[in-house]
């Protein structure tokens, strides 16, 4: 009996080892590239999407362009969706959401996603400028949010 514990603790040791080294081998390997179309075009800093994108229960109206903002609050971390032309927050600032002016730029973002598992480089109640890629990939649109070191992180929104 000791002999057969002893390889079963052998290979759930090995196991487990092995297990982190697969599942980064799949990340790395699934990475492929978002295509570029006319549903989903860079203008400017933003992107334009000709379609309403669903993320969950959250209807993001078509036809128009949005600029991308990393918002840190007390609930977690949200991709922000602002209006197009001059930036709310220059890039490379992050604006205290407790100020007068931070305040205030919460008021002007459209739609705030939230992104379960991102870690936030920002601070608590806060909001930053990001400079994403967004495009194709399948049947569904998907925004990259670019992370301090690493793969970036995925934001999928299904399209009507």
């Amino acid at each position: 009996m000791r002999g057969f514990w002893g390889r079963i603790t052998v290979a759930a040791v090995c196991l487990l080892l092995v297990m982190p080294l697969v599942a980064v081998r799949a990340q790395v390997g699934d990475d492929k590239g978002i295509e570029h179309s006319d549903r989903v075009r860079p203008y400017g800093w933003g992107y334009c999407f000709q379609r309403s994108l669903f993320f969950g229960g959250i209807i993001i109206t078509g036809g128009r362009c949005y600029n991308f903002y990393l918002v840190h609050t007390a609930g977690g971390v949200f991709l922000g969706f602002g209006p197009q032309g001059q930036l709310l927050v220059p890039p490379g600032e992050v604006v205290r959401l407790g100020t007068p002016a931070g305040h205030k730029l919460k008021g002007k973002l459209f739609y705030l996603i939230p992104m379960a598992g991102y870690v936030a480089p920002i601070p608590v109640e806060s909001i930053q400028f990001l400079q994403v890629q967004a495009g194709l990939r399948g049947n569904r649109i998907v925004v990259l949010v670019p992370k301090r070191n690493g793969r970036p992180h995925e934001v999928s929104f299904q399209e009507r």
